[in-house]
């Protein structure tokens, strides 16, 4: 995770220890409370769980739109980390996928908040699957012809959809369901 904010350009090591666990708390904490379906928390309330004052959450982020975008990074740190843990597995692209899906479905609500990934995200989502993909392609369990970035992001597109289904409709259930069906038509 990144113990910097986005909103400096200081690194790492210019942050004092307890303000850089006082990030780390801030991000876990209102990483929490939007899995719990709560995307219209308050800076106050992540504040409290986070066990910091406003001012220090104002210190690290300007506004929630900031964490939120932080949230979205931490969890690209996670999918980074779990990417290294499946090196060497014939089936990497396809556990990766099945990753970003658990997010996507546990941070659902966060998805409609940000309309648009920036490019660094973006980049980052691609830098990790580009191994995965080639791997996958030469084992022949990926189409020679998939397109590392343009067909990565509208796979990712097609199972988010399937995330906003009808009221009566499980989103997980339907997102891998999904998954299940691309990834057939992918292979």
């Amino acid at each position: 995770m990144r113990d910097y904010s986005a909103h400096s350009d200081r690194g790492p090591e210019d942050i004092r220890s307890d303000a850089s666990a006082n990030r780390k708390a801030i991000i876990l904490a209102a990483r929490q409370l939007f899995a719990a379906d709560q995307h219209d928390v308050s800076l106050t309330e992540i504040a409290k769980a986070a066990g910091v004052s406003r001012a220090t959450l104002y210190r690290n982020f300007q506004d929630k739109s900031s964490i939120i975008l932080e949230v979205f990074h931490y969890n690209l740190d996670l999918l980074e980390a779990y990417a290294k843990r499946l090196e060497g597995q014939d089936d990497r692209f396809y556990k990766l996928m099945q990753a970003i899906i658990e997010q996507q479905a546990k941070y659902q609500a966060l998805a409609t908040r940000v309309k648009q990934m920036d490019e660094k995200m973006m980049d980052r989502v691609y830098a990790i699957f580009e191994r995965p993909i080639e791997e996958a392609k030469e084992s022949g369990r990926l189409r020679p012809d998939f397109d590392d970035q343009k067909d990565l992001l509208l796979l990712i597109m097609m199972i988010s959809g399937a995330l906003l289904p009808p009221n009566d409709v499980d989103g997980a259930a339907a997102a891998q369901r999904a998954l299940q069906l691309v990834v057939e038509g992918i292979r």
